[in-house]
C-alpha cells in the first residue's frame, strides 16, 4: 500500500484528505520530492497514542482526524508479482501497484467498480503492460486485507523548511503501525525508541496482513521441492512426496471448477501427471491393489481434463495463428475460434466441473488422503537413497536410448514416447533432489529443460493439429460463413505442418547435443 500525496495550488492531498499549506512549505515539499517510508511495526495498539503525544510535544502538527482505512492486496494465486518486488493493492478507489518499500511502481489508476481480474480488463497505461508481462494468463486474486483506521500526522518543523508526513495505522492487535515519510534524523530515533524499524512499509504491510490469517506470501507455487532422507524407506518416501502432491492438488482443484484462469487446470494436470510417475517410479514400494486403484483413478482424471487442456492449446495460440493466415482468412479464423471458446466452456462447465464435484471423485480423492495418511512399519520397502540413484540411472538410459533412435524418419509416436522418457526423468530429478548435490542436479536438469521445451513446442502443434482436423471433420452446415472457416482452418492445418518440419530439424540437433553433454554426467550424494 502507497499514500497518493499529490501537490496543488495550496493544499497537499493525502489520500484524498487535503490540508491547507503555505505557499512556502509547497516550494519545501516539491524540493524534497518526501523520502522513502520508514516503517515502524507495533506490539500493541496502546503505542500508537504514546507516539501521537511525542509528537505533540516535539513538533508542529496539522493533524487530520482518524478515518476508516480499507486496503485489499492481489496477486495472482502462484505470487507473481511478489516474485518480482511488487505489491499491488487497491486503496480509497485507487489501485496501486508499488516497490516493497511503497515507491509507486507505475502511476496509479481509478478502481472504484469491481477491481480488475485480468490485465486485458485495464485501460491502455503502463500499469496494464506491466501486469501483463508478468501475469500473462493469471487472473488477479484478492490475497488479503487490512481494515481499521488511520491518523495521519502532518509536521512542521521549525521556519516551515523541512517536511513530514507520519501515518498512525490501527488495524487491530497484529497489525498497527506507524509510518513516516520525510522527517529528520532526530525524527526518525524517536519513532525507534518504540521497535524496531523497517523500511519496506509495503511489503510488511501485506506480511502482516497476511499472518492475521494465518498465511504468509508466496504459500503457493507450481514447482515442485520436498526434503527426503537418504535411510528412508521407499514407502514413507512415496506417501510424502504424494502427499505434497495431494496439497497441490487440492489447492488448484477449486480454481479448476470455477475456471478462474487457465494455469489452475495446467497445473492441476501436471500435478496429477506427477502422482501417475510415483506409480511407475516407485510402485513396488506400494500394495499392488493400492497402486492398481489409484493409478486408474489419476489416468482417469488426466483423460477428462484433457479435452479442455487442448482447446486452451488451441485458444493461446489465437494470436499466432492470425499471424500465420493472410488477411482474407481472418473472418474464417475468428468464427472458428468463437465456435471453439463455445465449445470450451460447454466442455468446462457441463463436463469437467461437474465431474470433478461427482461424489465418487471427491470419495477418491478422499480415500487417497486417507491412505496417505496412515503411518507404515518400519523397513516398508527399500532405502530410497539406494532406490533413488537406481531409479534415476534407469530413466537416464531409457531416454538417452530412445533419444539415439530418433531422426528425420521417425514418426509423432516415436517423439511422443521420447517426451513420456524425459518427463519421467524429470520428475524422478524433481522427486529426489534433495538426496544430491545441487549443482550436479542443475546440469542434467538445464539441458533437460531445453530439449522439453522442443519436446513441448512439437507437441502443441500436433494438439492444434488434431483438434483443428477434428472441427473441421465435424462441420455439417453448409454456406458461406462454413466455407469461410474450413478456409481458415485448411491454412492452419498447411502452416502448422511447415512448421513442424521446420521443427523436426531444430528438435533433432538439440536431441543430439543433450545425448553428447549430459551422457558422462554423474549425480554424487548430497554431503551432511
Amino acid at each position: 500500500m502507497s499514500y497518493a500525496v499529490k501537490i496543488r495550488s495550496s493544499t497537499i492531498t493525502i489520500n484524498g484528505l487535503a490540508v491547507e499549506l503555505r505557499n512556502s512549505y509547497i516550494g519545501t515539499m516539491k524540493k524534497n520530492k518526501l523520502s522513502p517510508y520508514f516503517f515502524l511495526p507495533l506490539p500493541e495498539t496502546g503505542l500508537l497514542e504514546e507516539i501521537k503525544i511525542c509528537l505533540e510535544v516535539s513538533c508542529r502538527l496539522n493533524g487530520l482526524p482518524s478515518r476508516p482505512s480499507r486496503t485489499v492486496f492481489f496477486d495472482s494465486f502462484d505470487w507473481r508479482l511478489w516474485q518480482h518486488g511488487l505489491i499491488c493493492c487497491i486503496e480509497d478507489g485507487l489501485l496501486h501497484l508499488t516497490d516493497f518499500s511503497g515507491r509507486p511502481a507505475v502511476a496509479a489508476l481509478p478502481c472504484h467498480d469491481a477491481p480488475p481480474r485480468f490485465w486485458r480488463d485495464l485501460p491502455e497505461s503502463e500499469f496494464r503492460q506491466k501486469l501483463a508481462d508478468m501475469l500473462q494468463h493469471r487472473a488477479l486474486l484478492p490475497q488479503a486485507e487490512l481494515s481499521g483506521t488511520v491518523t495521519v500526522l502532518h509536521l512542521l518543523a521549525k521556519k516551515e523548511k523541512n517536511a513530514a508526513v507520519v501515518l498512525l495505522a490501527d488495524a487491530g492487535p497484529k497489525c498497527c503501525f506507524a509510518e513516516l515519510r520525510g522527517g529528520s534524523r532526530k525524527l526518525r530515533r524517536m519513532l525507534e525508541k518504540f521497535g524496531a524499524t523497517q523500511h519496506e512499509a509495503a511489503r510488511q504491510r501485506l506480511e502482516a496482513a497476511l499472518a492475521a490469517a494465518g498465511r504468509t506470501p508466496a504459500d503457493y507455487s507450481a514447482s515442485f521441492s520436498i526434503e527426503l532422507e537418504p535411510d528412508m524407506d521407499s514407502r514413507t518416501a512415496a506417501k510424502r512426496i504424494c502427499r505434497r502432491l495431494l496439497a497441490t492438488l487440492r489447492q488448484n482443484e477449486q480454481g479448476v471448477a470455477e475456471d478462474i484462469d487457465i494455469e489452475f487446470l495446467h497445473d492441476f494436470r501436471v500435478t496429477a501427471r506427477r502422482v501417475r510417475s510415483v506409480f511407475a517410479l516407485l510402485g513396488d514400494a506400494l500394495e499392488p491393489e493400492t497402486r492398481s486403484r489409484f493409478s486408474a483413478a489419476f489416468k482417469e482424471l488426466g483423460q477428462m481434463s484433457g479435452v479442455v487442456r487442448d482447446l486452451d492449446v488451441q485458444l493461446l495460440a489465437a494470436a499466432e495463428s492470425r499471424a500465420r493466415l493472410p488477411e482474407m482468412l481472418h473472418d474464417g479464423l475468428d468464427s472458428l475460434f468463437a465456435e471453439l471458446t463455445a465449445k470450451r466452456a460447454v466442455a468446462q462447465q457441463e463436463e469437467l466441473a461437474v465431474w470433478l464435484a461427482a461424489p465418487q471423485q471427491q470419495e477418491m480423492l478422499q480415500a487417497w488422503e486417507e491412505y496417505l495418511g496412515q503411518e507404515d512399519a518400519e523397513g516398508s520397502g527399500r532405502c530410497i537413497g539406494a532406490a533413488a540413484g537406481k531409479i534415476i540411472r534407469r530413466q537416464f538410459a531409457r531416454l538417452l536410448e530412445a533419444g539415439r533412435a530418433i531422426d528425420s524418419q521417425s514418426s509423432d509416436q516415436d517423439l511422443h514416447r521420447m517426451r513420456i522418457h524425459s518427463k519421467k526423468l524429470r520428475y524422478a530429478l524433481e522427486f529426489f533432489r534433495s538426496l544430491y548435490a545441487e549443482k550436479d542436479v542443475e546440469r542434467l536438469i538445464t539441458p533437460l529443460k531445453h530439449l522439453q521445451d522442443m519436446l513441448g513446442l512439437n507437441n502443441d502443434l500436433a494438439v492444434q493439429e488434431e483438434t483443428l482436423t477434428r472441427h473441421l471433420a465435424a462441420l455439417e452446415t453448409e454456406g458461406a460463413k462454413t466455407e469461410k472457416m474450413a478456409a481458415a482452418i485448411g491454412g492452419l492445418l498447411t502452416s502448422f505442418r511447415r512448421s513442424r518440419e521446420e521443427l523436426r530439424g531444430c528438435l533433432l540437433e538439440t536431441l543430439r547435443q543433450f545425448c553428447a553433454d549430459t551422457e558422462k554426467l554423474r549425480l554424487r550424494r548430497r554431503k551432511g
